[in-house]
């Protein structure tokens, strides 16, 4: 068999069913490979059919798309006193060993019954006579070389899940545990619409044997973390009788979320029973189990929920159906309503978990708020204990934060502890609101454990969180740190494995200072990195996989020297220098592949443009005049860029208002990426928010209601000669502010 696949088998298919109605009776639908991986593999389990009739149909459909080789099959006929085992589709019916009643079974049988009830149904099977040969380990361990009957669940399932950002598909055969002996053994009630009985015999010992009867019953309980639900016979009206079907989404933790989205309603709208609450006409019912309490109902003629639902802990489903005298159909002798009846799909979600990150299995984790992006659930109390290895710490970065603003977050929250139990001491932040209310620092634990905890009350709900939880190294193994600049060259490089290479999962941090008054230099004398393979003709952006990135400034917040670093055409070395006496520098790499990595020095160089500016009420001149390409070969071979920074101070109660008169710089890029003006309001230097002002624009700037104004005049100089950055503005005091900073890059 070799047939394009697809997952719903709606292109090019074959249906082999049961009677002389393949698409009514169907058994299975193939479009699949027996050479396949994965979901396009035709699996063991069927290659190999048996009717229960004495028809079998099969319909092969191709559309005008695809093709391939096709498929091949073989039959034949076998005598219907000796069967052992078919395949059917239908409401009831009754298996048995072969014979049964008459004689014994035979030794060196295997048999196997495979049954499948319409959608909306479970199998019930009902043992009325069980005698086996018994084992004692037919119970502990599934061994086929013994007597033994094996029930098994075929689950197939797939939709979109309610959490709107995958497609789940689910394609298994669920194993019970084997039966034998003489003891009766329980009712069985299964999940699925289809269940197998595989029936095996050895060359010992035979027994009476067994007989079971079989029915479908509407509803089902869901334990599977996904799945979709339907009404019975969906899409193909539901029987017209008085009739109410349970359906239970289960989960074995009771604090899991439970989130649903229909994906269609169709409900007659017929009033059947006048006066009936809810509904006079067919319903459905959501029902939160825990409390009794109908969450939601949607009465015959009603549209479906266009939104998904999230809901903590199990919840069911009542569907109540009336017999009608109208507007029903005849479909293989039951009448049936013209309405579709409904479909929807769930996930079960997990509140909390144990998660180890491990050196060879994963390093990196992603740990959201319960059915993420929907809208958490209410009275949630979740813990997520993440650890690793004693050498590594773990490096936590939001995503998305949306959650109920409140003082003191002590409404809704997601908190983070530097340990593995919930020590107030050991708290590394309490975050609620939005993404505003992350530090920009970099967040992580100082050892081998975090622990997450996330906390909602019964009111207002909101989108939720996400974060990336990473195992990288931490300072002792070279990875990070804080560095003493000097006068002299300094080295240090990215941490290495035994091969010379870097490990996965990096996400080191170092933090370079010099003495007051003093600028860095920094040279890149080697960069490797993992290559990204891409297209002959096709660059992509950003072309790095595992990056190099440093700061002018103490965090990752701080206005970019370079970024997204990594190996390239361009010569090295590359000579960087800092607009003041602090720099950062990043190294991150991802899970996979590997390279030499980065070797730095580092060292300081006395300012020779920058610093502390005092404003006062009198209007005072800051000039900033550049030098040019030949004017910087002269001073610093080495160099490619200059960095000045002005911090403009004022009193701790009056606010500077900064008027350009002159404003020179251009860019050659054109789009200020190699000669920029920045300028940031700040009320002290370790939180900086950056406002850019583009070179030859008019802009006029007010952030913080007024604290600051910048204004560009109208007509900038824009001589294609004049190549060298000139600026000069004009600063006052104004009550009530701060300080102000200005920083200009300008290339040669």
């Amino acid at each position: 068999m070799r047939i394009v696949y697809d997952h719903q088998c709606e292109n090019d298919h074959l249906i082999i069913g049961e009677g002389r109605q393949a698409e009514v009776n169907t058994i299975h639908r193939y479009c699949h490979k027996t050479d396949g991986d994965q979901e396009q593999k035709l699996e063991d389990r069927f290659k190999i059919l048996k009717s229960h009739g004495r028809y079998m149909t099969l319909q092969w459909v191709t559309d005008m798309k695809y093709e391939d080789d096709g498929w091949k099959l073989e039959y034949e006929f076998v005598n219907e006193n000796e069967e052992c085992g078919f395949h059917t589709r239908g409401m009831s019916g009754q298996i048995h060993t072969p014979k049964f009643g008459e004689t014994d079974y035979e030794n060196d049988l295997e048999c196997v019954w495979d049954i499948q009830v319409p959608l909306g149904y479970h199998v019930n099977l009902k043992f009325r006579e069980f005698d086996v040969e018994t084992s004692e380990h037919c119970a502990k361990i599934r061994l086929f070389s013994q007597d033994q009957l094996l029930i098994s669940q075929e689950h197939s399932t797939r939709a979109n899940s309610p959490n709107g950002d995958y497609y789940f598909l689910f394609q298994d055969e669920e194993k019970e545990t084997p039966l034998c002996g003489i003891e009766h053994p329980k009712d069985f009630e299964s999940e699925s619409n289809r269940v197998r009985l595989n029936f095996t015999t050895d060359s010992k010992t035979t027994a009476r044997g067994f007989r079971i009867d079989w029915e479908a019953e509407c509803g089902a309980i869901f334990r599977l973390n996904h799945g979709v639900i339907s009404s019975p016979f969906y899409p193909d009206g539901y029987p017209n009788k008085k009739k109410t079907c349970t359906y239970l989404i289960a989960p074995a933790d009771q604090s899991a979320v439970i989130a649903i989205k229909f994906s269609d309603t169709d409900i007659s709208d017929m009033r059947g029973s006048y006066g009936r609450q809810p509904c006079e006409q067919d319903y459905l019912q959501i029902i939160e189990t825990s409390t009794d309490r109908v969450v939601y109902t949607i009465c015959g003629g009603e549209p479906m929920p266009q939104d998904p639902m999230v809901f903590k802990g199990p919840i069911g489903l009542k569907f109540v159906t009336d017999k009608s005298y109208a507007w029903s159909s005849e479909e293989a002798g039951e009448a049936r309503k013209r309405n579709r009846g409904f479909q929807l799909a769930y996930s079960i979600n997990k509140c909390g978990d144990n998660i180890e990150l491990r050196e060879g299995t994963n390093l990196i984790t992603s740990i959201s708020s319960p059915a993420f992006p929907l809208p958490y659930a209410k009275d949630l109390d979740c813990v997520w204990n993440i650890t690793t290895e004693s050498d590594r710490i773990l490096n936590i970065k939001f995503e998305v934060l949306n959650m109920e603003a409140f003082t003191d977050c002590t409404a809704d929250f997601v908190e983070l502890f530097d340990s593995s139990d919930i020590i107030p001491n050991k708290t590394l932040g309490k975050f609620c609101g939005n993404m505003r209310q992350i530090p920009r620092y970099r967040i992580a634990s100082s050892g081998p454990n975090l622990l997450i905890h996330m906390k909602t009350d019964f009111n207002v709900n909101a989108g939720g969180f996400k974060l990336i939880v990473t195992s990288t190294l931490g300072e002792k193994a070279g990875c990070g740190g804080k560095l003493i600049a000097t006068d002299q060259w300094q080295t240090f490089t990215s941490p290495q494995d035994e091969d010379g290479n870097y490990p996965a999962a990096l996400m080191c941090g170092w933090h370079i200072s010099g003495p007051v008054n003093s600028q860095l230099r920094i040279r890149i004398n080697s960069l490797d990195t993992e290559p990204l393979e891409y297209p002959p003709g096709i660059r992509p952006k950003p072309e790095c996989i595992d990056t190099l990135s440093i700061y002018d400034g103490q965090e990752s917040f701080s206005p970019v020297l370079a970024g997204d670093l990594c190996t390239s055409d361009t010569p090295y070395p590359k000579m960087l220098q800092t607009s003041h006496r602090h720099a950062f520098i990043t190294f991150e790499t991802d899970r996979d592949g590997s390279a030499k990595g980065f070797n730095i020095s580092y060292s300081t160089v006395t300012s020779d443009c920058g610093g502390w500016v005092q404003a006062t009420s009198e209007p005072k001149s800051l000039l900033y005049k550049g030098i040019s390409k030949e004017e910087n070969k002269e001073i610093d071979k080495e160099r490619t860029h200059q960095r000045c920074r002005y911090m403009i101070q004022g009193t701790k109660t009056e606010p500077i208002i900064v008027n350009f008169k002159k404003f020179n710089i251009p860019s050659k890029a054109g789009d200020c990426s190699d000669s920029y003006l920045e300028v940031c309001y700040f009320k002290h230097l370790n939180f900086i928010p950056h406002f850019l002002i583009f070179v030859f624009r008019s802009v006029t700037l007010v952030p913080f209601k007024n604290v600051i104004i910048l204004h560009v005049p109208e007509n900038p100089i824009k001589e294609k000669s004049h190549t060298i950055v000139d600026l000069m503005l004009r600063m006052r005091m104004f009550p009530n502010t701060n300080s102000i900073q200005v920083t200009l890059f300008s290339s040669f």
